[in-house]
């Protein structure tokens, strides 16, 4: 399981001036606690406010601390993506590095934008995050929009590699918050467990997503739960925050790494091998009562 750390967000005014002035210290803080954490991989999130340079300085800094570790460059448009990767191949900065992501449509097309930042994918030698956002919204029903969302990452696994992708290419499940979307939500596992049928292709979910809206409580159980289904349902790459030690443990737990030591872990155990069948987990310790029912009632 490649574990991916979310919480390098370049919103935080105080991370952006700090990034502004050249000042490596709380950057690689930042990294370092999440390396610590568990993190195999960075996700580095543009935010609303980061530009070309702050992405690629950034990436730079981190590279030369951490020379062999997976850096996810997240950022809202496909072509803003474009830019950092050809700004990082010009000041040399080496791969890994994963374009987060990329949206591709019903039989894996993708748009002028995509198409430009794919290009540059391909010439740099990253590897790429597929979202099929798109697919998503023209579908009527969950049945539906799980199998177009499958078959467009079909082909969308094809066409990037057509278009010369070679480094890894991730399919986004497409997790939603249950406290506003559990159909989605739970549709997400579906897309992991079809996934898994598809060659070429590293299934990837967005834990993180699953808390927004929740008191911190209930966000970090929903992480738990979620984590562990997912882990189950097929899930290779997950982006979430590590310093959550509790969603860190239940993907251990759904992985087989730790053995259960309470009924609540034997119970994410339980989630995990029905996840993994397509069924609903048996009934839920107190601890994760409520999260349960917004994941799977």
């Amino acid at each position: 399981m490649l574990l991916i750390g979310q919480s390098l967000d370049l919103s935080h005014p105080a991370l952006l001036a700090s990034i502004r002035g050249e000042e490596e210290g709380p950057l690689l803080d930042r990294v370092r606690q999440q390396v610590e954490a568990g993190a195999d991989a960075i996700d580095l999130n543009a935010g609303l406010r980061a530009e070309v340079t702050d992405l690629e300085w950034c990436a730079r800094v981190i590279r030369r601390a951490y020379p062999e570790l997976p850096l996810f460059i997240d950022t809202a448009t496909p072509l803003l993506i474009g830019e950092v990767l050809d700004a990082c191949a010009r000041m040399r900065v080496p791969q890994p590095l994963v374009a987060n992501s990329l949206p591709v449509g019903d039989r894996g097309l993708f748009d002028a934008d995509s198409t430009v930042a794919l290009r540059v994918a391909s010439r740099v030698g990253a590897g790429i995050v597929l979202s099929p956002r798109v697919a998503d919204q023209r579908a009527s029903s969950a049945v539906a929009q799980s199998q177009r969302i499958a078959i467009a990452a079909w082909f969308g696994v094809e066409a990037a590699r057509t278009a010369g992708i070679r480094a890894p290419i991730y399919l986004d499940a497409l997790a939603f918050p249950p406290l506003t979307d559990s159909v989605r939500c739970r549709r997400s596992l579906a897309v992991l467990r079809s996934a898994r049928r598809m060659p070429d292709v590293t299934p990837l979910t967005a834990v993180g997503n699953v808390g927004y809206g929740a008191p911190a409580a209930l966000a970090s159980s929903l992480r738990a739960v979620y984590a562990a289904a997912a882990t189950g349902a097929g899930a290779l790459a997950l982006i979430l925050p590590v310093e959550d030690a509790a969603t860190v443990r239940a993907v251990r737990l759904a992985e087989g790494v730790l053995e259960p030591e309470t009924a609540a872990d034997r119970w994410l155990v339980d989630v995990a091998a029905a996840a993994s069948a397509g069924e609903r987990p048996r009934s839920s310790p107190y601890v994760h009562a409520e999260a349960a029912r917004l994941l799977f009632d």
